[in-house]
């Protein structure tokens, strides 16, 4: 099991063969030596806040990605993945969502959408 802290990070909601999934994009900058990077988790399973206030996804392969509220956002660094994913991908889910009570399971459930120009 891996722990992951993203500097950004957007919930993108997938269609693969029409099996809708919801994972993490995080991303990170690699600064003035380093590459940016980015990473997708394998999919959310559940969202718990943790005592710093950080919201905590659990993934389908036992990752956890451990995101700072503040810190939704599409910037390059995550926009990389994004875009690696953009043929599958339907649209980031609003900030606005109520993350500890969403329905990661239910592929019917319409979220707040933000679309994506394919």
């Amino acid at each position: 099991m891996s722990n992951y802290w993203p500097e950004d990070w957007v919930v993108a909601r997938i269609n693969y063969k029409g099996k809708v999934t919801y994972h993490v994009v995080g991303g990170w900058a690699g600064g003035f030596t380093g590459a940016d990077s980015w990473r997708m988790n394998s999919g959310i399973l559940s969202v718990r806040k943790n005592d710093e206030g950080y919201l905590c996804f659990e993934g389908r392969t036992g990752s956890t990605y451990f995101c700072h509220p503040n810190s939704y956002a599409i910037r390059r660094t995550n926009l990389m993945g994004l875009t690696y994913v953009a043929q599958y991908l339907e649209g980031t889910l609003d900030e606005a969502t109520d993350w500890l009570v969403f329905d990661w399971s239910n592929q019917e459930q319409l979220p707040n959408l933000i679309a994506w120009e394919k």
